[in-house]
């Protein structure tokens, strides 16, 4: 009877060993579970940040060429509409020299 006893104490103290290993097991693989989801969340909002930060770039970059061709269409309406024909210029230029020199 003896035995038997001392053969149950050691299955006894061989399962407690048991379950602690596979409890501390189980510990790591969360921890390395947890370690591996970290990353891939980390690469991700890096995936995301580089993307966002492409996206700015090309936006400013199609504002800054539709800010310049406006301003280039401007420009061109300014020359355009405000271009003086050579029979009036000699037109201002003789009313300045009147206005200045008094002479017609």
């Amino acid at each position: 009877m003896r035995e038997v006893i001392e053969r149950l104490l050691e299955a006894e103290a061989e399962a407690r060993q048991r379950l602690e290993r596979a409890r501390a097991e189980a510990e790591q693989i969360r921890l390395d579970a947890r370690l591996q989801a970290e990353g891939a969340v980390a690469r991700a909002v890096e995936a995301a940040r580089t993307q966002a930060r492409a996206t700015v770039r090309a936006a400013v970059a199609r504002a800054e060429g539709e800010r310049d061709e406006l301003l280039r269409a401007a420009a061109r309406r300014c020359d355009e509409e405000c271009r003086l024909s050579d029979d009036l210029r000699r037109e201002l230029v003789a009313g300045v020299v009147h206005c200045v020199c008094g002479s017609p």
